[in-house]
This record gives structure tokens, C-alpha cells and sequence, in this order.
């Protein structure tokens, strides 16, 4: 599992983290690292855990270099039961400072404990008090994640996930409550109630959940994801959610119909098609094209899409040219590839009259994408819209326009 997580770039677990909870606590003001590490160790004394623990990601996106700050980490996610994330964040303390016995020992007992070791302890920096609330809140969490992490988003919504830190959902939303892509935050302003959104690539539904809470009971999500496990846990979440308005359909989209793989030894999140049977290969999934299933859902009018298929986007964009043609939803895309930008996608859109954007954090704002720009490696996303959406964009206020116009793919 840490060998897995340090693969991931550390601004993919902390961009744009936000905690609402503490941020008169634990800040960047004039108050001292010691004042704030106290802050947030009180919490923990007292007894209010998971205020604690938002307190102590905080310090650690300030302070990433202090073996105090990730041993307690590791410690209050312990204490909420969250045995792997607390192994990792205790190994991160102990390699970070060899000589630190503390975070040795909370690490070893952690171990036991995973070991149904019934005595087993841990303690922060300050102090080792343990209560009876410490003992009820972990038998609680332990026994409402039997088979998955039900996360609570900043959205308000629960998504349920794999119970288990080689899921990157998981990882991601147990450290930060929200999706990692900044993108998410736009879909939030831009999308409305009563809208109809496409999710394809749904996943655990970090996009699809939001967009049927976005566009309310009078509004409806569809959601493509052939891969079956994933739909289990989309399926529950639903239903944690009370959320009816969201269709879950378990079919791949391409440029044509036809009968299809899922790669066995790939996440969830980057599953991709293969189209010739291999050993390595596992779930058998049937394709259809985006203008069949538009014809057959009756050409409903389409708001809002969001694309990401580990870089099948262009043959789904293929099959969905009647769609295209005919509507003009706003389309958030995957940008990347294994081997750089998704141009090919980025020059079907363009044939269908689309222009390409970029969504800047800082700015909560639209821009006019280069092509020929340097490749960033934080974008993850592109926004394609056609003139009558750039021209609501640009009276909402979304959308900065510069003089030149931007280079485009040929």
C-alpha cells in the first residue's frame, strides 16, 4: 500500500484542500507552529476526534516536513479506526525521523491491532489519554465500513468506496473530503437545477452524485460505467444518498457497437477497453455508441457531459456525432493520455464547432486553451463549448476573453 501511495504526486493528495472547520484555528497567521500543533492536540484530548484529525491535515499542508504533525495523523486516524491510513502516515513520521521512538512504537501497535491485538495503544506527541468515546467511536467506524468507506464530501453527500488505500478514491476523499480535480468546483457554479447531465466513466460517481444533487429531483443524471464493481458501490451510494434521479448504465460507449474487455490489472478509475480477448484481461462488457443510446433514450436535450475514459474519449466522441451535431452541452473532457495531450479528442470536438478552455483555480474562471502551450502536468481536464454556451459563459461571468484568439489543433 505505501508503495502504491507514493507513486501519487503529493499536490494530487492536498491541491486545493480546503477545511471549513478550522481555518480560524489553523492558518496561515502570525500564530506559531507550537500554538497550532497545541490547538489541534487539545482537540484531540477533549475527545473531538475528527476535528482533530481535519486539524492536524491542515498543520500538515503547512508544516509537511514535521514528524509531531504525521505521527498524529497517524494517531487520530487510529483512533477513528482507520487502521491503513494510520500505517501510513506513522511510517511517513518514522521515516521522516528515525530517532522518533514514539512514532516507532504507534506503528508497531498499530500493527498488532491489525493483528486483533485487543490491547494495543497509541499515542500522540502530547499525550496517551484514551477515553471511553476513543473505544465507542472506533467500534462504531469499524462496524459502518464493514465492506466500504462511506465518505462524507464536502458536498454533504456520502460516496462509498473500496475499503482499501489501493483505491485512489478512497485515498483521496478520506484525506480531503472532495475530489482532487479543481474542475469539480466549476461543475458546481456552472451546473443548474432541472439540467440533464451524462456521466461517462461515472466510477464511484465523484462527478455523478454532485450532478444529481446539483440539478435536484427535476433534473437527471446519467451515469455510464460497464464496470461492475464499480456500480456496486455507485448503486449504494445512491441509496445512502436517497438520490432517485440518477440512471446507472452498465454499457461502454465507442464508435460503434461491439463486444468488448475491461484490463483486469488496472483501477478502477483507469480501467481501459481492449477489444481482443487476453489472459490478462477479465470483465466482459457490450458497447454501444452515445447516438444509439440517444435515439433510444427518445433525444432527450443534453446540458452537461463529462468524459473521462483513460483516454478513449475520441472514439466515444466518434459515436456520439448525431449528438454533437444536433445539441451543444457543455463537455468537460479528459485531457491526458499515457503519452501527453488528448488531441485527438480535443480536434473531434473541434469539428463539431466546439472551442476548448481551461478552468484556472485561481481565477474561478474560464480561459481560451493553447494547444501549443507547455504541457501542465496539474491539468487534468479540458472544457469544450460551443457559441451559444461560451456566450452564457461569458454573461455569468465564467469566461475571460483575451484578444488573440487561441492557437487550435489542426
Amino acid at each position: 500500500i505505501f508503495k502504491e501511495i507514493k507513486k501519487w504526486p503529493k499536490e494530487l493528495i492536498y491541491k486545493e484542500t480546503t477545511f471549513y472547520h478550522f481555518n480560524s484555528k489553523i492558518s496561515n497567521n502570525n500564530n506559531c507552529f507550537q500554538e497550532q500543533l497545541q490547538d489541534a492536540e487539545n482537540l484531540f484530548a477533549q475527545g473531538h476526534h475528527q476535528e482533530a484529525l481535519q486539524a492536524f491535515i491542515q498543520l500538515n499542508s503547512h508544516y509537511p516536513n514535521s514528524s509531531e504533525v504525521i505521527n498524529n495523523l497517524g494517531v487520530a486516524y487510529y483512533t477513528l479506526g482507520e487502521f491503513e491510513l494510520a500505517l501510513y502516515w506513522l511510517q511517513e513520521a518514522a521515516n521522516l525521523n528515525p530517532n522518533f521512538q514514539e512514532a516507532q512504537d504507534n506503528l508497531n501497535a498499530v500493527h498488532a491491532a491489525m493483528q486483533k491485538s485487543p490491547d494495543s495503544q497509541v499515542s500522540s506527541t502530547q499525550s496517551a489519554q484514551d477515553t471511553p468515546e476513543t473505544s465507542a467511536d472506533s467500534k462504531n467506524s469499524k462496524s459502518q465500513r464493514v465492506d466500504c468507506y462511506p465518505i462524507r464530501t464536502k458536498d454533504g453527500l456520502t460516496i462509498c468506496t473500496p475499503k482499501t488505500l489501493e483505491c485512489m478514491t478512497s485515498f483521496v476523499l478520506l484525506e480531503q473530503e472532495d475530489w482532487f480535480e479543481p474542475e469539480i468546483k466549476f461543475v458546481r457554479q456552472f451546473v443548474q437545477p432541472s439540467m440533464t447531465a451524462l456521466d461517462i466513466g461515472a466510477c464511484f460517481g465523484v462527478y455523478a452524485l454532485p450532478l444529481a444533487n446539483l440539478v435536484k429531483p427535476e433534473g437527471k443524471v446519467f451515469a455510464f460505467e460497464p464496470n461492475q464493481k464499480a456500480n456496486k458501490y455507485l448503486e449504494k451510494s445512491c441509496q445512502e444518498n436517497k438520490l432517485k434521479n440518477i440512471e446507472i448504465l452498465p454499457w461502454g460507449l465507442t464508435n460503434q457497437p461491439c463486444q468488448g474487455w475491461l484490463q483486469k490489472n488496472s483501477t478502477p478509475e483507469n480501467k481501459s477497453p481492449v477489444w481482443t480477448k487476453l489472459e490478462e484481461t477479465d470483465e466482459i462488457v457490450q458497447f454501444t455508441t452515445l447516438n444509439s443510446w440517444w435515439m433510444e433514450a427518445g433525444k432527450p436535450n443534453i446540458d452537461f457531459i463529462k468524459l473521462d475514459t483513460s483516454g478513449h474519449e475520441a472514439q466515444i466522441l466518434q459515436g456520439g456525432s448525431d449528438l454533437l451535431n444536433y445539441l451543444s452541452p457543455l463537455i468537460l473532457f479528459n485531457c491526458l493520455q499515457v503519452e501527453g495531450q488528448n488531441s485527438d479528442a480535443i480536434t473531434c470536438l473541434q469539428k463539431h464547432n466546439y472551442k476548448i478552455l481551461q478552468y484556472i483555480p485561481g481565477l474561478s474562471a474560464l480561459i481560451p486553451f493553447a494547444s501549443t502551450d507547455s504541457p501542465d502536468n496539474n491539468l487534468h481536464n479540458l472544457i469544450a463549448a460551443k457559441k451559444d454556451k461560451l456566450q452564457e459563459l461569458t454573461d455569468n461571468d465564467f469566461l475571460v476573453t483575451e484578444e488573440a484568439s487561441p492557437v487550435l489543433v489542426e
